[in-house]
């Protein structure tokens, strides 16, 4: 089925496309037809500070908001990975509204990529008349069902919810790009990028790509799985796709979680495993989720 389609089905409060497949992440509870991750959960702009010019980039395509930064630092050759197929249609809209409007227009218009704001994507139709034909089809599909409903209230809250995950854009001090000297900074390079998305969970990566990269971006993927020998085993596979001196970051947002705690005890194999950023709770205390440690897996040498 066709992405259109899922998205039709997916807008019905029935929620008739639980008939079909939805193919399922074999580690996490991510699945192909979900709701989108609008706005990163990750304080991005404290840790995403290579220098990423001439680099291949690997990064989830969730909100975009690690593309975003993989572009600030210097990325134009970057692909993006997501089991949910709607996430790439998001990411390209509010590419696109980076491109078309001014640092406080576009933080104006923002509220519309939340839960709250998205019974109005319409008001976004300007910028989503310039994408293609198959994205104007799949947000017309979103504004046909809400408008058909606009007037129950509890409706329209259930799709709200049904369509976006809960985080918040409002702590724009989260993102570089939050700063307006960032912003048009990131104006400058967006137009140079070469963006490719594959609809691939994590752990097909390995197994789906030929080319090797420099930097694989998995945001809180790995620290998302149920048991630390099934993370080790999926990093142990992506240093298959990873050049030498590469690196792959994942985020966690508990220090305390169980994964962290028998990740440390396990790691004798992964003697390169280091927490690179963390980032504290009281440094971040007005912000939703963004409390965490950021680790780097670097490629080990295998014998």
């Amino acid at each position: 089925m066709d992405d259109i389609k899922l998205i039709t089905k997916y807008m019905e409060p029935k929620e008739t496309y639980k008939n079909d497949i939805n193919k399922r992440s074999n580690y996490t509870k991510f699945c192909e037809i979900g709701p989108v991750c609008q706005w990163t959960n990750e304080p991005l702009k404290y840790y995403l500070v290579d220098d990423l010019q001439n680099k291949k980039v690997l990064s989830v395509t969730a909100g975009g908001d690690h593309i975003l930064h993989t572009i600030l630092s210097g990325a134009t050759d970057i692909t993006a990975f997501d089991i949910n197929r709607f996430s790439k249609y998001f990411v390209d809209l509010k590419m696109t509204m980076v491109k078309k409007y001014d640092y406080s227009t576009f933080w104006k218009m923002a509220n519309v990529l939340s839960q709250d704001g998205i019974k109005n994507i319409n008001t976004l139709n300007p910028v989503i008349k310039t994408l293609s034909d198959t994205h104007q089809q799949f947000f017309e599909a979103i504004e046909k069902r809400f408008y058909d409903i606009r007037n129950n209230e509890k409706l329209t809250y259930w799709l709200g919810m049904h369509l976006m995950m809960e985080y918040s854009y409002g702590n724009i001090r989260k993102y570089a790009y939050g700063e307006f000297d960032k912003y048009l900074l990131l104006q400058e390079k967006i137009n140079n990028v070469n963006l490719k998305y594959i609809d691939y969970t994590l752990e097909e990566l390995p197994s789906k790509l030929k080319n090797k990269y420099d930097v694989i971006y998995a945001s809180n993927i790995i620290g998302r799985m149920a048991y630390p020998s099934d993370a080790l085993y999926v990093i142990n596979d992506l240093y298959y796709i990873l050049n030498e001196n590469g690196i792959i970051y994942d985020y966690a947002l508990d220090l305390d979680d169980g994964f962290n705690y028998e990740l440390k005890k396990e790691n004798t194999n992964y003697k390169d495993v280091l927490p690179y950023y963390d980032v504290s709770c009281d440094e971040l205390s007005d912000s939703i989720l963004s409390c965490g440690v950021v680790y780097k897996y670097k490629k080990i040498e295998r014998k």
